[in-house]
């Protein structure tokens, strides 16, 4: 299992219910294969939902959506403040867009880790049956963490780092 350093600067707590948070997921879509029969969840899957991998790819993309939902928040916020004045539209600061791009870096390199630790797949169909379950398993995780209007733009963060 692969340590933690993303984790060190995270609140324990915060983590020890992300961990438990995963667990019970997994176990409803354990429970949803057994009862419908068409969840998928791909043999390596069993001993990756465990692994710090998965966890700090979650912390990370949960960073970057939320790091992400607030600026853009912020930013329709202003855009309306301006135009009820008759002002231009405001820009987004520098320092701004760089807090979005380092916690989208963080996912990056997590989900390099990912892509490298589990490349050993028997063909392609695994491969794509393991990352698709990643993504559905992710966002579902997530879920609770985003109100529901949001929950749309995290999904599509997810899906875009998995290049779908």
């Amino acid at each position: 299992m692969e340590s933690s350093p993303y984790s060190l600067g995270q609140n324990e707590r915060a983590i020890s219910e992300m961990k438990e948070r995963i667990k019970k997921c997994f176990k409803e879509l354990q429970k949803e294969k057994e009862e419908e029969g068409f969840v998928v969840i791909p043999p390596k899957f069993f001993y990756f939902v465990s692994s710090d991998l998965l966890l700090n790819l979650i912390l990370a993309v949960k960073d970057y959506c939320s790091e992400l939902i607030c600026l853009e928040k912020k930013h329709e916020s202003l855009k309306a403040e301006a135009k009820v004045r008759g002002l231009n539209p405001p820009k987004v600061l520098p320092n701004e867009k760089e807090r979005v791009v380092v916690q989208a870096k963080k996912v990056a390199f997590r989900y390099t880790l990912v892509l490298t630790k589990m490349d050993k797949f028997t063909n392609n169909q695994q491969e794509q049956n393991f990352f698709e379950t990643l993504i559905y398993f992710m966002t579902r995780v997530l879920k609770t963490d985003f109100a529901t209007e949001d929950f749309l733009r995290v999904e599509e963060e997810t899906s875009t780092y998995a290049g779908w």
